[in-house]
C-alpha cells in the first residue's frame, strides 16, 4: 500500500533552521485539516490562489504551530494564518509584482522549501 502523500513529503522536510523536521504527527495533521482549509479559502478568496495559500498555510503550520494542541485552536491558528498569507499575496500584487505574487515560501524558509520541492521531484509528482 502506498503511503499518503503527506506521509512522503514529511521526513524529507526540515525546517528553516536546516534542523530535521521530527514532526511524525504532520501527517495526520495534514490529512485532518488540508481538505477542510482549501475549502475555507475557495470561500473567502476564491479559487484562483487558492491551493498556494492553503499550502503556504501548512508549510508554516509545519514550521510554527504547536500540534499537541486542541482542534480548535489549530482550525483558528490556520484560518487567521490563510488569511494574512492571502492579504500579503494581495498587497504584494497590488506594489506591481508579477502575476503570481511573491514566493512567500521561498522569501520566508528558502531551505524548507528546496528540499520540499526536491522531495517531490523524486516522487515524481512534479507538475512541470
Amino acid at each position: 500500500m502506498t503511503q499518503p502523500l503527506s506521509a512522503q513529503l514529511v521526513p524529507a522536510a526540515r525546517c528553516p533552521e536546516g534542523a530535521p523536521a521530527t514532526r511524525p504527527d504532520f501527517g495526520d495533521f495534514y490529512e485532518r485539516w488540508h481538505n477542510q482549509l482549501l475549502d475555507y479559502v475557495r470561500t473567502t478568496c476564491g479559487f484562483r490562489d487558492a491551493e498556494e495559500i492553503t499550502q503556504e498555510t501548512m508549510a508554516r503550520a509545519l514550521v510554527n504551530l504547536d500540534l499537541s494542541s486542541d482542534h480548535g485552536r489549530q482550525w483558528r491558528w490556520l484560518r487567521v494564518v490563510a488569511r494574512n498569507v492571502a492579504t500579503d499575496l494581495g498587497r504584494a500584487r497590488r506594489a506591481g509584482s508579477p502575476d503570481r505574487g511573491v514566493d512567500l515560501l521561498r522569501v520566508q524558509a528558502p531551505r524548507f522549501l528546496e528540499e520540499r520541492l526536491a522531495a517531490v521531484a523524486l516522487l515524481g509528482l512534479d507538475d512541470s
